[in-house]
């Protein structure tokens, strides 16, 4: 646990200017949810953010390779993912989820109503954007590797939809 702890605070300590963007554009997007009904474009740059930040934060302790710490230092594979996924939790999700708290009580809705429906968010953002980018990172070598992934599945997909709606 301590060495899962220490992995954290190095990542975020390394990764500060890119947490405290994060930061921003969400506090920004939810700012601008709560005041407006417009739609607001920052949410799309927020989850390129949070992405970014997933992959280079895995990729400060790589898995792929031969001149990783872990070689000479071992530290167990569940250290490693445990670290990640507690940045993953500190910077996306809870920021995420007091947002969402923020903007509801600003419209005039009782969040704890709604707790339900916001930990089902919690989970789908999980399932779409925080497993999959730690996944990918882990066994991609490099951040440039990980752009030409994503970039891959998200035309893959777009082409599955188009076909799929063109089908009679």
């Amino acid at each position: 646990m301590h060495l899962m702890l220490h992995i954290f605070k190095k990542d975020v300590r390394r990764l500060w200017w890119g947490v405290a963007i994060a930061l921003l554009i969400q506090i920004a997007a939810a700012w601008m949810d709560a005041v407006d009904d417009v739609a607001v474009p920052l949410n799309d740059l927020l989850i390129v953010t949070w992405a970014a930040l997933l992959a280079l934060a895995v990729h400060e302790d790589p898995l792929v390779g031969d001149r990783q710490f872990w070689l000479t230092r071992p530290a167990r594979w569940r250290v490693l993912l445990g670290s990640k996924l507690l940045f993953a939790l500190a910077v996306v999700h809870v920021p995420s989820f007091l947002a969402d708290i923020v903007v509801l009580a600003a419209r005039g809705f009782r969040p704890w109503e709604w707790l339900p429906s916001l930990l089902t968010k919690q989970l789908l953002l999980a399932a779409a954007l925080t497993l999959p980018t730690i996944a990918l990172a882990a066994v991609l070598r490099s951040f440039a590797q990980l752009a030409l992934a994503a970039i891959g599945i998200l035309g893959v997909t777009f082409l599955a939809s188009f076909l799929a709606s063109n089908l009679p």
